[in-house]
């Protein structure tokens, strides 16, 4: 079973790159005589000591990639390696055997902190079950590789599921279910999904933090504008900000975990939004900030403002600001206390 460099699962079911300019890439003449020398001479490096090959990994919320693993012979995970970067030096006039030996070193040094992988104890579900959470993501932006995996409609979301390694704190390391998984676990969805919530209503410890010093940040890293484009004043960033700043300005709280990994899902739990509701004391917003978190923002403090506002608002951090595979979406939520619901509202 193969890992990502970055600790995830490689997907290796091929299907409908997300981006119509990766599929171009990899049919590229160029681009294929970049991979095929790359990994001849990866694989010349290491002979019969291991098997060298490339596979199109589909992961969520991100655009399809082509990888390189090296699985040395007698072991059951390795790194993954995106191709992307070095054929984009070998434009740029770097060698193959310059690029094919920093490959090799990434490995190496990736391979010494990878653990082995039980896979018989992963088949079973009596072993894995403690180990199941959720989280969300956008639905839309991930449609087509969401048919491969269980999966609940929320709104414009989708909650999806995964297995975290022993260690809480480190969901880098985990593996995204699919549907296969289920019968190999000889379970249903409904058992995945009332285990997983057990698990991540119970060890993610979602908690509520002042959004002040969190802006103020976010303000210090403002990107260069573009001549004649919006600036970034335009889209109501200094204005949330002003806001706060007041003596008695609005209260605005990031919903997140201990773990500050895939916090947003906080969102799909009903006793995690009455926590803000009593804290709030009032109705109030909820903003996409990125998987990891949301803001929430008391919509009395914003009502001469509004939801399509502060829409904008998050449409232009998400652009400038979001990491493309930590985008959640653009839409705001509004939450009603008394009627403890949350719905969209732009």
């Amino acid at each position: 079973m193969d890992f990502g460099a970055d600790g995830e699962q490689a997907q290796k079911t091929p299907g409908r790159p997300a981006h119509k300019e990766k599929e171009n890439e990899f049919m590229n003449s160029s681009y294929e005589e970049f991979r095929n020398s790359v990994l001849r001479m990866v694989q010349e490096y290491y002979g019969n000591e291991a098997w060298v090959m490339v596979d199109k990994l589909k992961k969520l919320n991100r655009p399809d990639q082509e990888g390189l693993s090296i699985l040395i012979k007698g072991k059951n995970v390795c790194p993954v390696i995106y191709l992307n970067n070095y054929y984009d030096e070998w434009n740029c006039g770097k060698s193959i055997e310059a690029i094919a030996a920093d490959i090799i070193e990434v490995y190496k040094k990736h391979c010494n902190d990878m653990q082995e992988f039980d896979m018989e104890a992963f088949r079973d579900y009596q072993k894995v079950e403690g180990h199941l959470f959720c989280r969300l993501v956008n639905y839309e932006n991930n449609r087509g590789l969401l048919k491969e995996l269980p999966h609940i409609r929320f709104h414009d979301l989708a909650l999806v599921y995964f297995y975290a390694s022993d260690d809480i704190t480190d969901f880098e390391m985990k593996i995204t279910v699919k549907n296969d998984f289920l019968e190999m676990w000889h379970i249903t969805k409904e058992q995945l999904h009332q285990r997983a919530l057990q698990n991540t209503r119970n060890r993610m410890d979602f908690q509520l933090t002042s959004i002040k010093s969190v802006i103020e940040d976010l303000i210090s890293m403002k990107p260069e504008v573009p001549h004649g484009s919006e600036d970034s004043d335009s889209m109501g960033i200094s204005e949330v900000i002003s806001r706060i700043d007041e003596d008695n300005g609005p209260s605005i709280y990031v919903l997140s975990n201990q773990q500050l990994m895939y916090g947003a899902v906080g969102v799909f739990f009903d006793e995690v939004l009455r926590m803000a509701s009593n804290r709030l004391q009032e109705d109030f917003y909820v903003l996409p900030s990125s998987i990891h978190e949301c803001l929430i923002v008391p919509v009395e403090g914003f009502k001469d403002l509004g939801a399509e506002y502060l829409k904008e608002v998050v449409q232009f951090v998400n652009e400038n600001y979001v990491n493309p595979a930590e985008i959640l979406g653009d839409c705001v939520y509004r939450y009603d206390c008394s009627e403890e619901k949350l719905s969209i509202v732009a």
